[in-house]
């Protein structure tokens, strides 16, 4: 699945690269600044700074941490808030040390106040896949699944009897 937002979606064209004083290329691109949702912006987009899809990667790590914690992040923070403590301040979310290690680190790393500094989606993907890999192989979580499965395929039955009953019952009494 990918999630993005066809309103903000640009694409990285050359004309918008970063570049110093006597054209050779720099880090990002300039891009619409501050675009995007308090928690979920990067420190560079927040600053009107040059940004590229690293920016992705901080934001994708802050919805991660709010699966996890089912909790929203940075909740109540005014703009003005999330800029000084969380893009000048470098203020990021507790997490917690029973999560699994890989995406602990991932978290850590996404949220690297330099974008240089971040991983890509590509290293992301892959180290939270190692970590459901490891989770899947456990016994305990396998029967889980197979018994959240069955749950699943039981109620979808109950559900294909039930509709099937109602709609002979209303064309019968139509």
């Amino acid at each position: 699945m990918k999630v993005f937002d066809f309103g903000l979606c640009k694409s990285l064209s050359p004309k918008v690269r970063n570049k110093d004083r006597d054209g050779r290329e720099k880090y990002g691109y300039n891009l619409t600044a501050r675009t995007g949702s308090i928690p979920y912006m990067a420190p560079e987009v927040v600053e009107c700074e040059p940004y590229d899809t690293k920016c992705d990667v901080f934001s994708f790590a802050i919805l991660l941490w709010e699966l996890l914690s089912l909790k929203p992040a940075f909740k109540g923070y005014s703009r003005r808030e999330y800029l000084e403590r969380v893009a000048r301040g470098g203020e990021r979310q507790s997490i917690n040390r029973h999560w699994p290690s890989s995406t602990r680190t991932i978290m850590k790393e996404a949220w690297e106040h330099d974008p240089e500094k971040r991983p890509d989606m590509k290293r992301v993907a892959s180290m939270i896949r190692g970590d459901l890999n490891a989770r899947i192989t456990d016994r305990k979580v396998q029967q889980r699944s197979q018994h959240m499965r069955e749950r699943s395929e039981e109620s979808f039955r109950v559900k294909r009897a039930v509709f099937s009953n109602t709609s002979q019952t209303s064309s019968v009494s139509g």
